[in-house]
C-alpha cells in the first residue's frame, strides 16, 4: 500500500509534464494568426486565436453563462443559439475587416456590405445552431470532435468547397507548398489529439482511470461478498439465537408448570397427614376455582378432593353436582350438573385419600355466570358430604 501510495507521484509527472506541452502548444497555436498580421492585413484568422482565449478562460465563461441563465431565465438551448449567432457575427466582422483592409472587390461575406451581412448571418448561423442541436441530441461531440468537424465543413462545403479547391490549385502548382501542406495536415492531426487531451480525453489516461475503477470495483466487491457472508452468519447465529430463546422460554413455562404441580403435590400431602392426624372432617373440597374456558358459554372448573382416615372404610364413592346461578335478559335462574343432557358418568367419584377433578360445563353464551357451587354426595345418600361456592367477578 505505501508503495503503491509512493509512486503515484512519479506516475503523475509525465501527465503533468505533458498536460504543460498541450497548454504551450495550444497558446503557440494561438499567436500564430496575430503573428500572420505582420505579412498580410488577414484578420478572418483570428477568430481562431479567440477561440484560444475562449478555451483558455472557460471556467470563468461557464460562470458567466450559468449566471446569465438565472438572471434572464433563459433554457440552455437558446443560450447557446445566442452564443453561436454571435460567434458568427464575430467571424463575418472580420472577413470584412480582412476584405475592406485589402480592399477586395468580392469579399468572402453573405452580403457585401457590412450590415445586410450580419442580418443574413442570422439566419444562417441561427440554422446551424439548431442543426448543432439537433445533433448533439442525436450524437454525443467532444469538443476537439466539433472543432474538426467544423474546421471540415469550413473547408469542403463552405462557398462551394472554393478553400479546398484552392490549396489543390495551389499544390499542384507549388510543390513545395504541397509539402508544407501535408505538414499543416499531420500539424492538424496532432493538434487534434492535443485538443482532446487537454479537454481531458487522453485514451491512455482514460484507460489508466478505467483500469483503477475496475480494480476498485473488483476490491468493491469482495469486500462486499465478504460483509454478505458476515451479514448471512450474524443472520443465522440470530436465527438460532432466537430459536433457542423460544425453546428455553417454552422449558421455563414448562419448568413453572411443574413447580407448580410439585408444590400443590406437596400441599396435597400436607393435607392429607393433616387431616389424618386431626380426623376432624371426612371429606374436604380445596382450591375450588371456575374460569372461562375457549368457547363462548363454556366454563372451566378444577377442585381438590380430600379424605380422612378410610383405612377402615375403603374407597370413597359418591357423586359430584355442581350448580350454576346465571342471569339472562335480566333474570336470574339455577342450572344444575349433570343435567339431563350431560354425561352423568363424568360426575361420579372413587377414591381413597384424594382426587384431583377437573371438567367443563356450558351455559346459553349470552348468559352471565355468577356463581357456582359444587356439592359432594355419598353413594346412598341424599344429603350432601361437603359443599363450597365461588363466585365470579364482573
Amino acid at each position: 500500500m505505501e508503495s503503491s501510495e509512493a509512486s503515484a507521484p512519479v506516475a503523475r509527472r509525465p501527465r503533468v509534464w505533458r498536460r504543460g506541452c498541450l497548454w504551450a502548444a495550444l497558446v503557440a497555436s494561438g499567436a500564430l494568426p496575430i503573428l500572420g498580421l505582420l505579412t498580410g492585413p488577414n484578420t478572418t484568422l483570428l477568430i481562431y486565436s479567440i477561440f484560444v482565449v475562449a478555451l483558455l478562460t472557460r471556467r470563468p465563461l461557464e460562470r458567466l453563462a450559468d449566471a446569465l441563465l438565472r438572471r434572464l431565465r433563459l433554457a440552455p438551448e437558446a443560450l447557446f443559439v445566442i452564443s453561436v449567432i454571435g460567434s458568427g457575427w464575430l467571424t463575418e466582422c472580420l472577413a470584412w475587416l480582412s476584405s475592406y483592409i485589402d480592399h477586395n472587390p468580392q469579399p468572402a461575406l453573405l452580403h457585401p456590405q457590412l450590415i445586410p451581412d450580419l442580418i443574413l448571418a442570422v439566419g444562417f448561423y441561427g440554422g446551424w445552431a439548431l442543426a448543432w442541436l439537433g445533433t448533439l441530441w442525436r450524437w454525443r461531440f467532444t469538443l476537439a470532435g466539433v472543432f474538426v468537424v467544423t474546421g471540415v465543413l469550413g473547408v469542403f462545403v463552405e462557398q462551394s468547397g472554393a478553400v479546398i479547391r484552392e490549396i489543390v490549385a495551389v499544390a499542384l502548382t507549388n510543390p513545395l507548398l504541397a509539402v508544407l501542406l501535408a505538414f499543416s495536415v499531420a500539424l492538424a492531426a496532432w493538434m487534434y489529439d492535443a485538443g482532446r487531451r487537454f479537454a481531458g480525453f487522453d485514451r491512455s489516461e482514460v484507460q489508466d482511470e478505467m483500469n483503477s475503477m475496475r480494480s476498485e470495483l473488483e476490491r468493491t466487491h469482495g469486500e462486499l461478498h465478504r460483509l454478505r457472508a458476515i451479514a448471512n452468519a450474524a443472520d443465522s447465529k440470530m436465527s438460532i439465537e432466537r430459536t433457542a430463546q423460544v425453546r428455553l422460554a417454552q422449558q421455563i413455562r414448562s419448568l413453572e408448570q411443574d413447580n407448580a404441580r410439585l408444590r400443590e403435590d406437596l400441599a396435597i400431602f400436607e393435607n392429607l397427614l393433616s387431616v389424618d392426624s386431626r380426623s376432624v372432617q371426612a371429606l374436604n373440597i380445596q382450591r375450588f376455582k371456575v374460569e372461562p374456558d375457549g368457547l363462548p358459554g363454556e366454563y372451566r372448573y378444577r377442585m381438590l378432593l380430600l379424605t380422612g382416615n378410610r383405612r377402615e372404610r375403603g374407597e370413597f364413592q359418591g357423586r359430584m353436582e355442581l350448580v350454576v346461578g346465571v342471569q339472562l335478559d335480566g333474570r336470574n335462574a339455577m342450572m344444575i350438573f349433570p343435567d339431563k343432557t350431560a354425561d352423568a358418568s363424568t360426575f361420579k367419584l372413587s377414591f381413597r385419600n384424594f382426587n384431583r377433578v377437573e371438567g367443563t360445563f356450558r351455559v346459553d353464551p349470552k348468559a352471565k355466570v355468577n356463581t357456582v357451587q359444587v356439592r359432594i354426595f355419598e353413594a346412598g345418600t341424599a344429603q350432601a358430604k361437603a359443599t363450597q361456592s365461588v363466585t365470579l367477578g364482573s
